[in-house]
């Protein structure tokens, strides 16, 4: 299908563009902790999106020339990947050189006619990714060739269009960018606190040794089997099917009279209540637990446990966050290799936890929740201002929106 053209815009081929030709290089073997950078495909996946911002893998000057050395400018293609949607994905290099590409990428040297910023936005637009879906070839790993991606065709504006283009893009990258930094630093924020808060408490002078290590001498260790009960009533009709997700938090999934994945019936699950802790038993020593926030019900795969009245649900939701917590847990487990293991009730409700009085449990708990109520602020911007990109992209990149060039 031939996209519409917009007035004064062309529809050209990347041979057309520039000069398109595949990159040669060694392997991972060739890299050092200090030297001249070098993008390597599966980077394009993970590290740099539209534009190569900053070098992540590095070589030393003796095996530099067994590869391709960048020019600013250059828009770099990953030739391999493992679906066709993301096939061929893209980035620009614009300096500073030196700088060199691995094997199993692209490249594609822009003419004077196309603008390399805005060519590593329109090379990863929506029509563009289509294409190379379309020409992508595999099974188990899709490839992309280089005489492929010279036929793809791009919408072009006239230069002065381009730069403005890529001017709005690369903007709103920046705030993205910015945005994933303060997230970033939140996360350490709240990593440092909760380390201090569950192990040093708030306002404490005096410590004392124990055997899960130093903590506030008003404090006392309990075995977890000593702060819960064990819930292992039956569900009952009409209430959500709950699932535990790896961040901590327990999520409404659906309604159970809508699963087509189970045979269980109702009966067959286990009864949650409201602030009730339910974990998986194969991943609470990755952090695969949470408390509920309603009553549901989940699967027998999951342990479900009440709090008793020492331990407050709130608190012991962050505790178990901890990096501590986690360890204990995963000493506790059961089994013969590690994507086995197992953290049955029994052994769960023999790990010990420092416990603070419920009025400081309160307390740090606050402490805590606010910087999530920071971060999840951050996290809603993200999310606004990926879809705005995308939307940007779609509109800009087709001429469907025109930008005004002074």
């Amino acid at each position: 299908m031939v996209p519409d053209v917009p007035d004064g815009w062309s529809l050209l081929t990347l041979n057309e563009l520039g000069s398109v030709r595949k990159c040669r290089g060694g392997s991972k073997r060739d890299e050092v902790a200090h030297g001249l950078p070098v993008v390597r495909y599966g980077e394009l996946y993970t590290r740099h999106h539209e534009v190569i911002r900053d070098f992540y893998s590095f070589l030393s000057a003796e095996r530099s020339p067994e590869y391709t050395e960048l020019e600013p400018g250059d828009v770099l293609f990953a030739g391999s990947g493992e679906t066709l949607d993301e096939i061929g994905k893209s980035a620009v290099f614009l300096g500073p050189a030196p700088a060199f590409a691995s094997g199993d990428i692209v490249l594609l040297r822009p003419g004077p006619q196309l603008d390399p910023l805005f060519a590593g936005y329109a090379t990863n637009g929506p029509d563009a990714v289509r294409q190379k879906a379309r020409v992508g070839q595999g099974s188990s790993v899709m490839h992309i060739y280089a005489h492929s991606i010279g036929r793809l065709r791009l919408l072009v504006p006239p230069l002065p269009e381009q730069r403005k283009i890529a001017e709005i893009l690369s903007s709103v990258d920046d705030a993205i960018t910015a945005t994933q930094r303060v997230i970033s630093q939140t996360d350490r924020v709240k990593k440092g606190l909760l380390q201090t808060l569950t192990t040093r408490g708030i306002g404490h002078t005096r410590f004392k040794q124990t055997v899960i290590g130093e903590i506030p001498e008003a404090w006392k260790v309990a075995r977890l089997g000593e702060l819960f009960r064990r819930r292992q009533e039956g569900g009952l009709k009409g209430l959500p099917t709950l699932a535990v997700t790896l961040d901590a938090g327990l999520v409404r999934r659906e309604q159970l009279e809508r699963r087509i994945d189970s045979e269980l019936s109702v009966e067959d699950h286990l009864l949650v209540r409201d602030r009730d802790l339910v974990y998986n038993t194969m991943r609470m020593w990755q952090g695969g637990c949470g408390f509920a926030g309603e009553d549901g019900i989940v699967s027998p795969a999951y342990v479900v446990a009440a709090t008793k009245g020492a331990l407050r649900s709130e608190y012991a939701s962050f505790l178990f966050q901890s990096r501590a917590m986690i360890n204990r847990f995963f000493s506790f487990s059961q089994g013969i290799t590690r994507d086995r293991l197992r953290l049955y009730w029994d052994h769960f409700s023999m790990v010990r936890m420092a416990l603070p009085s419920p009025t400081e449990q309160r307390e740090i708990a606050e402490v805590l929740a606010s910087v999530e109520i920071g971060r999840d602020g951050s996290n809603r911007n993200l999310l606004r201002l990926t879809r705005l990109k995308r939307g940007l992209m779609q509109d800009l990149l087709t001429g469907r929106v025109r930008v005004q060039v002074t």
